[in-house]
């Protein structure tokens, strides 16, 4: 969830260095990106002004629109990237090129 908040909030304060900061979060590990120190360190990286982010992630009304936001995720049925969805079937997460194909015939 918190990188749900800091997502929201570096998106707040600007969308080109978050575009900036999701590419580096989906270059990282399960293991760094689960380390706040290591976020921070990627926020300020691309510019963003951390304690603002610190502090947006903090407030009450973001702390509601995350909250709203991943309710509305969890409808969806989508719990991981990549999520490719072939007729009715949800393929979830990076599967080799040979599951697809026996998918698709």
């Amino acid at each position: 969830e918190y990188l749900t908040a800091v997502g929201y909030c570096a998106y707040k304060e600007d969308q080109d260095k978050f575009w900036k900061l999701n590419d580096l979060l989906f270059a990282s590990s399960k293991d760094e990106i689960s380390d706040p120190e290591f976020v921070y360190g990627l926020l300020s990286g691309v510019g963003l002004d951390l304690l603002e982010v610190k502090a947006c992630t903090n407030r009450t009304a973001t702390k509601t629109a995350i909250e709203t936001e991943l309710a509305e995720l969890k409808k969806t049925g989508i719990y991981g990237t990549p999520t490719i969805f072939v007729n009715d079937t949800a393929i979830v997460g990076p599967k080799p090129e040979r599951v697809y194909r026996l998918m698709l015939h």
